[in-house]
């Protein structure tokens, strides 16, 4: 009955959460549903920090998901560089989430990127 749960969830906190109760209760069943289900799942601008961290509870569930991980942590870079175009939308972004590890994560990695800093730099 789980495979259905997981399959209709797109929400990265809950996925996160469900993925924190699998490594807490060693059940390793759920994991490749839950990791299937990622596939589908959009990215918003609220799910960002969920999926920061997200990303690295999957490293957590066995090396074999480091492929997985970086996969995920990539499309919220990208997702962030085509969405943070203008201030406002970063100052409420910052507004919405306290500024923490993965919110660091997601600027540094767009201040390091080249077309991120060009685009910001020209608008």
């Amino acid at each position: 009955g789980h495979n259905t749960l997981i399959f209709n969830c797109h929400q990265f906190s809950v996925l996160k959460d469900m993925m924190q109760l699998c490594q807490k209760y060693q059940i390793h069943r759920p994991i490749n549903f839950i990791m299937a289900s990622i596939k589908y799942s959009e990215i918003t601008i609220g799910d960002l920090v969920d999926i920061i961290e997200f990303s690295e509870e999957i490293v957590k569930s066995g090396p074999q998901y480091k492929e997985r991980s970086e996969d995920l942590y990539k499309r919220v870079i990208n997702f962030s560089r085509c969405n943070f175009a203008s201030w406002q939308v970063i100052l409420n972004f910052m507004e919405r989430n306290r500024y923490t590890a993965s919110t660091a994560k997601i600027f540094q990695a767009l201040k390091n990127d080249q077309s991120a800093t060009l685009r910001w730099n020209v608008g």
